[in-house]
């Protein structure tokens, strides 16, 4: 398989991935570097990564290093688009049966739904949710996801 040049970061404030014995957290800002071609692609699929120019785009100041809490560079306040991650998945255009097995997981926010779709190569290992519920699920976070 051919390595991609495209360099992927992550967009959410935090992950950690289990591989067993043990784990990897990726933090909103971090390359995505000598990351398993199978994380990078589950993080793709689920929106917690995004090429560097996209995350660029949002106009954040990269620097190929992780953010930093509390930085001198940085706002107090969140930027506006990190509102939307706090999005309950109760207000998602989703069928109420999908609704109950996100919530039954624990997945109360898209951050948590991506957040766990990213550290489980997506979302059918929740009992009920298949390959269709998790398009669906995709497809309304992807209604609530900023727009350039």
């Amino acid at each position: 398989m051919a390595k991609s040049t495209t360099e992927y970061v992550c967009n959410i404030p935090k992950v950690r991935i289990d591989r067993g014995d043990h784990h990897e957290e990726f933090v909103g800002g971090q390359v995505l570097k000598d990351v398993p071609a199978s994380t990078l692609e589950g993080m793709i699929r689920v929106g917690s990564a995004v090429p560097a120019e996209d995350y660029l785009a949002d106009e954040v100041e990269y620097s190929g290093e992780p953010e930093e809490e509390g930085s001198p560079e940085s706002d107090e306040s969140p930027a506006p688009a990190a509102d939307w991650k706090q999005t309950p998945v109760v207000d998602l255009d989703l069928p109420e049966g999908v609704i109950a097995d996100l919530v039954g997981a624990g997945l109360e926010t898209v951050v948590t739904v991506l957040e766990f779709a990213a550290a489980n190569n997506g979302l059918t290992s929740i009992d009920g949710i298949g390959d269709a519920s998790e398009a669906k699920v995709q497809a309304a976070i992807q209604k609530v996801t900023p727009q350039e």
